[in-house]
């Protein structure tokens, strides 16, 4: 069983890189709808038996996903601890994967799900090639994760350490999430209706 889980930590400070362009509030408000995105094509995944958000943030309402509850640790020790969660209630699997991947698609999903048949670890890279957006292990609790900078390495040497046989996928809907001023022009042109709030991002005053 396959149980996916949405880090989601600090929303109303998240994306800060891009407060030049955004207020605070239309932050949030792209967090929520990047996220809506995700789960959405999460809980059509048949293979995927249900979607957690690791947040603790207790007011924050997206759809009927269950809530971790992250008490403020590090993000690596909250999916760590997520992990063994999930896996205290059946998993054979956890898939974690960034909430900030408006372009994510079933197809993404479906082939990080495949390359799980053969591998303990599958990998789905960010644009920089350097990063990991989205990580399936088998069990959950198989290694302490190393989000972050150059993480994609950590995460591969962890897996060759251990002996566990790692994938690396590089899908464009897995790749590109939103970081950055210029990852907004992108999203504008490519998004759709969902993203109309930031059609005049450049002329949103700032906070």
């Amino acid at each position: 069983m396959i149980l996916a889980v949405i880090p989601l930590k600090q929303v109303l400070y998240g994306k800060r890189r891009l407060s030049g362009v955004l207020s605070s509030a239309h932050r949030v408000q792209l967090i929520s709808t990047m996220a809506e995105h995700v789960i959405r094509v999460l809980s059509e995944i048949p293979e995927i038996a249900g979607v957690s958000v690791l947040t603790g943030n207790e007011t924050l309402a997206l759809g009927n996903c269950e809530k971790i509850d992250d008490e403020g640790a590090s993000l690596n020790d909250a999916v760590a601890y997520a992990g063994r969660y999930v896996e205290s209630r059946g998993a054979s699997s956890m898939l974690v994967v960034s909430a900030d991947l408006p372009f994510l698609s079933h197809e993404d999903i479906r082939c990080m799900i495949e390359a799980g048949r053969d591998c303990g670890a599958v990998l789905a890279t960010d644009s920089s090639g350097t990063g990991t957006n989205a990580l399936l292990i088998s069990p959950p609790s198989l290694f302490q994760p190393s989000f972050g900078e150059h993480s994609l390495a950590a995460h591969l040497a962890t897996a060759e350490h251990m002996r566990v046989r790692a994938c690396v996928l590089n899908r464009a809907g897995l790749a590109r999430d939103i970081d950055e001023p210029t990852d907004l022009s992108h999203l504008i042109d490519r998004a759709g209706t969902g993203y109309g709030f930031l059609h005049q991002y450049m002329n949103r005053p700032t906070e």
